[in-house]
């Protein structure tokens, strides 16, 4: 029989045919089920008719302590515009949703964030004993990094807490080959490699790859066989002949190190830069310098 909201007395409420107590058992019944069809109603328990089934409200089944949303994609919605959820519309693949995108995911054994999205944190520890920690390929492990092919490195190499090396590559064209203005090896400051930092800090030259591609013709003159790498004006790498560079007939390769000397004196917020004496343009050479240089930058504390 259908119970119509408001005819709950249709039942026979009223009416005494059953002893008080199991009447009264029946009214809560009949109270109930009119309350659910207003749309509202009030349980302590609600408990499964079938044993092993659960209980279905509006798709999603609870059942033995569980809550099952059979994989409805955004099925947990945990903010109240109702754009952040975590669902799992993919077999095996949790899918968190924020301000209505997929920022990241689980599968088995990895967690992944998606094209977009990063991951912060301030310490990452290994989690198998004296393994490290490999970050695409490049193995991180008690203080050294181990890496089987090439890297790339932007910001340099932390040595210590006050030294940091670098590599730069800088270029040098036919007129500061040539020149004797600002930045060409003739001038007073010579051709800067590596620009000069704050007085806070010091630039120690490690080492220098000089890459001269010729170009038409060679240069001349220059006899004064004095390129040299310098720091300020402090020497600070052997002298290397013109005829074995710049004014050679065709592509050299020179590298040079730090002097041997003793000791020198390093100056502070000094430019790393490439002298020369004066050469000459014939007309046609073209040739260029590469440089390729090491060196580190020192936090003097001074």
């Amino acid at each position: 029989m259908a119970i119509s909201k408001g005819n709950k007395k249709s039942l026979g409420k009223e009416i005494s045919l059953f002893p008080t107590t199991q009447q009264n058992k029946i009214n809560e019944i009949i109270d109930a089920v009119n309350d659910i069809q207003d749309g509202t109603s009030s349980f302590d328990t609600i408990s499964e008719l079938t044993s092993g089934s659960g209980v279905t409200v509006d798709g999603v089944i609870l059942k033995d302590t569980t809550v099952d949303v059979n994989g409805t994609a955004d099925a947990i919605i945990l903010d109240a515009d109702g754009d952040t959820t975590i669902s799992s519309p993919t077999d095996d693949q949790i899918d968190i949703e924020i301000a209505g995108s997929d920022d990241f995911t689980f599968t088995a054994n990895t967690f992944t964030a998606l094209s977009g999205s990063s991951i912060k944190t301030d310490t990452i520890d290994e989690t198998t004993g004296a393994a490290g920690v490999t970050v695409d390929g490049v193995l991180l492990k008690d203080n050294a990094v181990t890496a089987t092919g090439e890297s790339s490195l932007t910001g340099g190499i932390q040595i210590s807490t006050n030294v940091v090396e670098h590599t730069t590559e800088v270029t040098l064209t036919a007129s500061e080959i040539v020149g004797t203005g600002a930045g060409s090896l003739a001038h007073a400051n010579g051709a800067i490699l590596v620009a000069a930092p704050t007085s806070d800090y010091a630039l120690e030259f490690v080492s220098a790859t000089l890459i001269y591609d010729f170009d038409t013709a060679a240069y001349t003159g220059g006899a004064g066989d004095d390129l040299t790498v310098y720091i300020g004006s402090t020497a600070v790498s052997p002298a290397v002949a013109t005829a074995d560079l710049i004014t050679a007939a065709g592509d050299q390769v020179v590298h040079l190190r730090a002097l041997s000397a003793a000791d020198y004196d390093l100056p502070v917020g000094s430019a790393i830069n490439l002298q020369a004496t004066e050469v000459t343009q014939p007309g046609t050479a073209a040739g260029v310098i590469r440089a390729i240089v090491t060196y580190r930058v020192i936090t003097t504390g001074l």
